[in-house]
């Protein structure tokens, strides 16, 4: 909700017949990013989000590899869990079953 408020605010500050409007949503967009940051800095965790945690001890990463079915999904958990964390290094990478080096290059 609040980011689509920011996008009408900065529209409609530009309207000088929209001022009145302009100041009210002013102030109702400033409150809901302050609710947001006083969210945001609490650092809680949202319960449905619990379940999408990963525990990144080494003894609890080879538990879940355990429970992982296709070879691709464990090189993919694998990679983004035991390895340090990269930006895109990854990007270009193919997965495949080819195993002739000459037809890798």
């Amino acid at each position: 909700f609040y980011s689509y408020l920011n996008s009408i605010v900065a529209i409609i500050s530009r309207i000088p017949s929209f001022k009145k409007e302009y100041q009210s949503l002013t102030l109702l967009n400033i409150q809901g990013n302050k609710d947001y940051n006083e969210q945001r800095d609490k650092n809680e965790i949202d319960s449905k989000d619990v379940s999408k945690l990963i525990d990144f001890r080494p003894e609890e990463i080879k538990k879940r590899l355990q429970t992982i079915k296709t070879i691709e999904d464990k090189l993919l958990f694998g990679l983004y869990t035991l390895q340090p964390p990269r930006r895109l290094e990854y990007k270009d990478m193919i997965i495949t079953h080819e195993t002739d080096p000459q037809k890798l290059r």
